[in-house]
Parts: structure tokens; sequence; C-alpha cells
């Protein structure tokens, strides 16, 4: 199994109960609107407009700040007030990027500052996960249909750093272009691609005992 199969396996597996109303996104006409056009009556008041912006992003931003938070209560709250803050200050936004993009790094930055006012308990060491899948004696074929590997890429991603964990995320479990990452990080598309570069050099490494690329 490769890196990349894995990764997309990982991200497939929705960690969101199925019955969770953000485990779906509404899609109706408005889908033929671009995120430009929609964001842009926003501005200018159009209720109309921001009921579709918001039935667009809310499920893939509420799964993406769940990432961080752990809670969907938390996530579910930060999402509809990021969407708040939209309705009241789009006008004064200046977009330089995708409405995507804007949005995402805008849920990072809650769901960051959310998560450590919370003061989670401190991840175990890195050196202790690392030396936990390289001493692992079960054979890759027999991880790769078992619990024990999708054990295994959580735990390596978990132990990323923020940014690159953040870069993983939004490249395998939301397919966004690294412009778009970019955008969303507040650094150039160079610095994007390379940290996900990084990102993926430090999977490979942890998971070279249960992968096969």
């Amino acid at each position: 199994m490769t890196l990349a199969y894995a990764l997309a396996a990982h991200f497939a597996d929705d960690p969101l109960p199925s019955s969770h109303p953000f485990q779906w996104e509404e899609r109706t006409a408005d889908v033929v609107v671009d995120d430009a056009t929609l964001f842009a009556s926003v501005a200018r008041g159009d209720a109309v407009a921001f009921e579709a912006l918001f039935r667009r992003y809310r499920g893939t931003l509420c799964r993406f700040v769940f990432r961080y938070t752990q809670s969907m209560e938390m996530a579910e709250d930060l999402v509809h007030d990021l969407f708040l803050w939209v309705w009241r200050q789009a006008a004064d936004v200046d977009l330089r990027g995708s409405v995507r993009g804007y949005l995402f790094g805008a849920a990072r930055h809650r769901a960051f500052d959310a998560v450590e006012r919370r003061a989670v308990a401190e991840r175990a060491p890195i050196a202790d996960v690392e030396a936990s899948l390289m001493h692992r004696e079960a054979s890759p074929d027999t991880l790769v249909e078992g619990a024990e590997l999708r054990a295994a890429v959580h735990a390596a991603i978990a132990h990323l750093s923020e940014r690159r964990r953040t870069v993983i995320t939004l490249r395998w479990g939301h397919q966004l272009s690294f412009a778009d990452i970019a955008q969303a990080l507040g650094v150039s598309v160079r610095t994007a691609e390379t940290t996900h570069l990084r990102a993926m050099e430090d999977l490979r490494r942890w998971l070279g005992g249960v992968l096969q690329e």
C-alpha cells in the first residue's frame, strides 16, 4: 500500500457519525453560482446569497474544524460564528484569492485558537510514536485490512506539526489546490508545496514499517 492510498483511505473514513447533520452538504441550484459572485452578493447584504454560501461550505468546514476540536458541538459553533462574522463584515474583506481558501483559513484560525484556549492534553512525544510504528511485528498484508494500519496513519498525522498536519488535511481531506492552501495559511504557494513535501517525508519515515511504496 502506498502512502497516497493510505491517506486517501484515512480521509475517506470520516470520523463523524453518519447521522450527524454536517456529515453531508446540501447542494441545490445555488451550486451554479460561483463562490466569488455569492460572496460579492453577501457583501451587499443579500440574504439569499448568504444562505447559499452557508449551505455550500457548512458541512466541509465543520468536518475540517472537527479534526482540530474533536467536538462536534464546538466545530459547529465555530463555523456558525465564522459565517455570522462573514455576514456582518464581508463588505470589509479584502478578498485577494479564492473564497474557498479564505473560508478554510478563517476556520483554521478559529479552530486553533479554540483548541489552545481549551488547553487540550499534551500529546505523546513523537519519539514514542515513531518507535511504536517502527517496531510493529505484524506484516503489511495483515495491517492493510485491519484497524491497526488506520490507527498508525491517524497517529502519524496527529504527530505532524500543526502546519504540516493542516496542509495534509487540506490537500488530502478537502482536495484544495496549493494556491488555496497557501491562502488559507497566509503563506506563498511555494511554501505550501514545500510544507506538503516535508509532511509526506515525515509520514513515509514513520510509516515505513507498514507501507509499501
